[in-house]
Order: structure tokens, then sequence, then C-alpha cells
């Protein structure tokens, strides 16, 4: 039959098939677009993640991420690394960042101590007799060193 209306999966069928069975999209559903005569899903894009596909992704080829690989996080369809924050230091990015904004130190400043928990620790050494040294003045923390002796 000769102006039949065609098959479409995910669209509006064309007209002009031979046959009712032949596959030909006019127009596509959203979530969809047209390559060739069908109508495919589409794919956004997304770097450091998991690209949004079919109808969570508005337009073919979009800047849109649905999930975010360890070490970042989701910020307007994207995913920008994780930035920790440090008091006295550094804080880490990526994937020694856990969780963005949180407190977790890659360095510390001078006069600080890097501990196992990720946190800088300011520097006091000890002194029996005197006054202890502080900071970058002290080697390390709890070391007997005086900056001045009592009379």
């Amino acid at each position: 039959v000769n102006g039949a209306v065609c098959s479409c999966q995910h669209g509006s069928p064309a007209t002009g098939c031979r046959q009712g069975s032949e596959n030909r999209c006019a127009s596509c559903h959203a979530g969809f677009h047209l390559s060739g005569s069908n109508c495919v899903a589409n794919v956004c894009s997304c770097s450091g993640g998991a690209a949004a596909t079919g109808t969570a992704c508005s337009s073919h080829g979009l800047a849109k991420c649905a999930s975010c690989d360890a070490g970042r996080h989701k910020h307007n369809h994207a995913c920008p690394l994780n930035t920790c924050t440090c008091a006295h230091g550094t804080g880490t990015t990526g994937a020694a960042c856990p969780t963005h904004n949180t407190h977790v130190c890659a360095s510390c400043s001078s006069g600080y101590d890097l501990l196992a928990a990720k946190t800088c620790r300011f520097r006091v050494c000890t002194c029996a007799n005197g006054a202890e040294k502080r900071g970058a003045a002290c080697g390390a923390h709890g070391q007997e060193q005086c900056r001045a002796c009592h009379n």
C-alpha cells in the first residue's frame, strides 16, 4: 500500500512508507533524537562522571552528568573535583577529599604537624624549668625545648 503510515519506536511515524512495518520517524519523543530515520536515545556528555541519557538528557550531546566519580560532587549538572578545607594548612582535593567542603588537610602551615586524622596541630614543646618553645621554633611536638629558663 503506497502512502501507508510508517512505524516509529520512540517518536511520531512518518508517512509514505510502502508497508506499515517500515520504520521511519518524522519526529521523536522527549529524550530522543533523529538519527537517519530512527529515534535514538539522547546521550549527554560528562567529564568526571556518568552522562545522563534518554529523558534525563534533554538535548543530545549536552554537558549533563547523572552521577559523579569518587572524589567529585554534582554541581549544576557537572562533576567538579571535591575541595576540602584545612585550618592552618592546605585542604585535600579529588579522591583524597571524600566529601566536598569538609575539613581534611593535605599539609600544614609552618609550626603545625599533620596528624593521622588529617588535621593540623599547633606544635608545642615542653620545658620543665622554663618557658617552652612553640610553633615553628619547636622541633617536634612534646619535645623538651626551652625558649627561656626560670631564674
